[in-house]
């Protein structure tokens, strides 16, 4: 009988009595800053800050720090995007990557989370 009761899956209120008693998992923050670097055609530098910015105002991010930089032997221009973004709207986010990287005049589209906020936002104003 004990065999079958270990195979046997337990009911809600025997996992809601085991969570009781284990540990909270922790607390996820309430939003996460991610860097977007979008390489395109110089061409294309105003199109794809103006794609970036038409996306925040239809979702629930926030745009912290926005910059361009031509990198001329390539002639290729490097849009670098931070973002705030909250958890509950990390699919916005996945979709803003996946449209910049659909658009024809970009080249590649990389996002990361950023592991120390306050320094990158420092690191912004200067």
């Amino acid at each position: 009988m004990r065999f079958l009761h270990k195979l046997m899956p337990a009911t809600p209120a025997a996992t809601a009595a085991a969570a009781a008693g284990a540990c909270p998992p922790p607390a996820m923050p309430a939003s996460q800053l991610f860097q977007v670097v979008v390489l395109c055609r110089d061409a294309g530098e105003r199109r794809i800050a103006q794609q970036i910015l038409d996306e925040l105002d239809a979702n629930q991010m926030t745009l912290r720090s926005l910059h361009a930089r031509s990198l001329a032997q390539r002639e290729l221009t490097e849009v670098r995007v931070l973002l705030q973004c909250p958890q509950d709207a990390r699919a916005a986010m996945v979709r803003l990557v996946q449209v910049l990287g659909f658009t024809p005049l970009v080249r590649s589209v990389r996002w990361e989370t950023v592991p120390q906020p306050a320094r990158a936002l420092a690191a912004t104003t200067h």
